[in-house]
């Protein structure tokens, strides 16, 4: 009885004009907007139709207007704007100058000095015999005081110095390195939110569309009240989470302007539509030779290395202690009074200072055992370092090859998902599925897509990471594979 009931619903809805909404076999088209065949295409044109209702869409949510950009024009941004770098620069800049000033420092010291006095008086000769005097005394000075390398302090500060400059470089080239990686993971961050924002306008589109079709089954008696309360309830819902996405954008928008070194109100907006795998790093390598990699290209390996040499060296600096100190002295003066004149003489002077060490050798000795102790604790802050390193090459290697396998069982989930909805439109249609299952399919259609772009965007961040972990990361290592679409 059921099964002759079932067929005369069909029959009636065969014959019933179609709403003004419904299209094909469905009771709406679902759009067809080829989202995995989007993804694995190398060329995929903007559509522009799309383009204008997302940015009409930010304009009307948030107020304003966007800029695009591309990966490559946000890192060259970065690269000349970001405030991290031009710090740093700055700081490097200033040890090169602390070298020069250290090195000026074996040049000699020279002055010039005129005095005048007007005695009047008795005065004490020798500080035994008394005179009377009325006079204008004057001198003039021409002195040089030369303390050859100050017992070799000098040279061994600048030897110091001259690895703190080798140091600071390696800083200034990992500030660069940091500025890639975090512009291109938040682009990429931002890329993954504007691409689930058309998953969800895409969502939203068809609640929209499955409530209408609920109240024009409910007005010829094939849905109950209940239906079109739960149909409206998930409208609203997906709207929450379509405009919610949006402030998501916003605040991943400020993020990487300010990492850019931008205004952080600059509205940065991605040219893409779709996201593809970027292969970077060769798959041929596995974790041994990446770390090996790493510990000769990280700067920020190399400048601890550096700083390591310039403690060793100040450590031998503290022996210097023992050496003599020898200065040359000379002056060329005029002396005299206004009533006899000026007289001139002139003298050099060697003077040779051999000490030993500071108080008595004790002070020199146990300064010497600190600065020991200072460097073991800095080559054990090293070895440390390299440890973390080689955590995070394993970190990324693994992280890389699990992405691709998710990537590949997310295609599969999304492929099954839209067919599951499909199927559950027509199961609907003819009585065996409920609206529960329509609505059901529908959050997996939209969680499937969601997750695959997650995917995406974390193996190509992790392809980035990879990069920066091995030291190898720069402006073409970061665009290797990435392709952006003509417009048209």
């Amino acid at each position: 009885m059921n099964r002759i009931f079932f067929k005369i619903v069909v029959i009636v809805l065969l014959l019933l004009p179609l709403p003004v909404f419904a299209k094909g076999d469905l009771i709406w088209e679902l759009e067809e907007d080829n989202f995995l065949e989007n993804i694995d295409s190398l060329d995929s044109p903007i559509n522009l139709e799309k383009k204008d209702f997302l940015e009409g869409e930010i304009r009307k949510i948030l107020d304003i207007d966007v800029t695009y950009a591309n990966l490559a024009d946000c890192i060259l941004t970065a690269a000349k704007n970001s405030y991290d770098l031009q710090i740093s620069y700055h700081e490097k800049r200033s040890v090169d100058w602390e070298f020069w000033a250290k090195s000026a420092e074996l040049l000699p010291n020279f002055s010039y000095t005129f005095d005048i006095a007007d005695l009047r008086g008795e005065f004490l000769v020798g500080g035994v015999v008394p005179i009377r005097v009325h006079e204008t005394v004057i001198q003039s000075s021409f002195d040089l005081i030369w303390d050859i390398t100050n017992q070799g302090k000098t040279i061994f500060e600048m030897a110091a110095i001259k690895n703190a400059v080798k140091s600071a470089t390696y800083d200034l080239e990992y500030t660069l390195d940091e500025v890639l990686l975090n512009t291109a993971l938040n682009y990429y961050d931002l890329l993954g939110k504007k691409l689930e924002i058309d998953v969800y306008r895409v969502n939203l589109k068809d609640r929209e569309e499955q409530l209408k079709m609920i109240e024009a089954k409910y007005q010829i008696g094939l849905s109950s009240k209940f239906d079109i309360y739960r149909a409206e309830a998930e409208a609203a819902k997906a709207r929450q989470e379509y405009i919610t996405l949006f402030n998501s954008l916003r605040y991943s928008q400020a993020r990487l302007a300010n990492i850019m070194g931008i205004d952080v109100v600059t509205t940065v907006y991605p040219i893409e539509q779709t996201i593809r795998v970027q292969n970077i790093i060769d798959k041929d390598y596995d974790v041994d030779d990446l770390y090996k990699i790493a510990i000769k290209e990280r700067d920020d390996l190399n400048s601890m290395r550096k700083n390591i040499k310039a403690m060793e060296i100040r450590q031998n600096e503290v022996y210097a202690d023992f050496i003599p100190k020898i200065a040359i002295m000379a002056s060329h003066q005029q002396v005299g009074t206004v009533r006899l004149g000026l007289r001139t003489n002139e003298s050099l002077t060697l003077e040779v200072t051999t000490p030993l060490g500071r108080n008595l050798g004790v002070n020199t000795f146990t300064r010497a055992k600190m600065e020991l102790e200072k460097i073991k604790a800095e080559k054990l802050r090293l070895k440390k370092m390299e440890r973390q390193v080689k955590e995070d090459i394993i970190n990324s290697y693994y992280d890389s090859k699990t992405q691709l396998e998710k990537i590949e069982a997310a295609k599969k989930e999304v492929v099954a998902a839209e067919e599951s909805l499909k199927i559950s439109l027509v199961r609907m249609d003819i009585g065996e599925a409920t609206f529960l299952d329509v609505l059901q399919a529908q959050q997996a259609k939209t969680e499937a897509r969601q997750v695959l772009i997650q995917h995406i965007v974390n193996y190509n961040k992790s392809q980035i990471q990879m990069l920066f972990n091995i030291g190898l990361i720069t402006k073409c290592a970061v665009l290797t594979n990435y392709r952006t679409p003509d417009e048209g």
